[in-house]
């Protein structure tokens, strides 16, 4: 972020990996580790250290299980904080960032990587006139409205690089950049994702 003319700042929304390649069912107790890194239950940032400029931004973020309409036309229901998911699930992830400061702030990055064991599938809050709408497929390096990576191909015994899409299940983050953010104003961001089978490989 920025406060008019000021340099950015990314405040990440760090995730825990998988452990040993493998999803293990989330409990009420791993739900608490989703909080972005360096930020409180609740989402309140600590107190920085001497000299340090105060972030001016509060993140919340909740994870709900998405039960699908059972016929068309139907209304989805929403479980917030699930105790425990299984693979297959489908679930909501979202992001609440709020400035909390007396100023405008600009350029805010929120970049909230896809959780370990899962796999993004869709619905991310559409890019609009205050903000954009990027992916990553390379856990955070680079970002893009729509990211390619490099295949080799043999074409008449030559091998031929190109670049081509990559699948949205290999997302690895989701990033919003917000045009301005003013005091007081909170926004909301989410995208979803389902839970893979036990030792499915996925890029995250």
């Amino acid at each position: 972020m920025a406060v008019d003319g000021a340099p950015n700042f990314l405040f990440p929304v760090h995730r825990p990996a998988a452990h040993g390649g493998a999803w293990r069912r989330l409990t009420l107790g791993a739900a608490l580790a989703l909080l972005p890194s360096g930020l409180l239950p609740g989402g309140a940032a600590p107190a920085p250290a001497p000299g340090a400029s105060s972030p001016s931004v509060r993140f919340v973020i909740t994870q709900t299980l998405v039960r699908p309409a059972a016929q068309e036309g139907g209304a989805d229901r929403y479980l917030p904080s699930p105790a425990s998911v299984v693979p297959g699930d489908l679930l909501r992830e979202e992001v609440a960032v709020t400035n909390v400061g007396a100023a405008v702030l600009r350029g805010v990055l929120v970049a909230v990587p896809v959780p370990g064991g899962t796999a993004y599938v869709g619905r991310a809050t559409p890019a609009a006139s205050g903000w954009t709408l990027q992916f990553s497929e390379d856990r955070g390096r680079t970002y893009a409205a729509r990211p390619a990576h490099t295949v080799s191909t043999v074409d008449n015994g030559r091998t031929v690089q190109r670049k081509v899409a990559a699948p949205p299940e290999t997302y690895t983050h989701v990033r919003w950049t917000v045009a301005a953010l003013r005091p007081g104003e909170t926004l909301k961001f989410s995208f979803r994702v389902r839970v893979r089978a036990a030792g499915a490989q996925g890029a995250g």
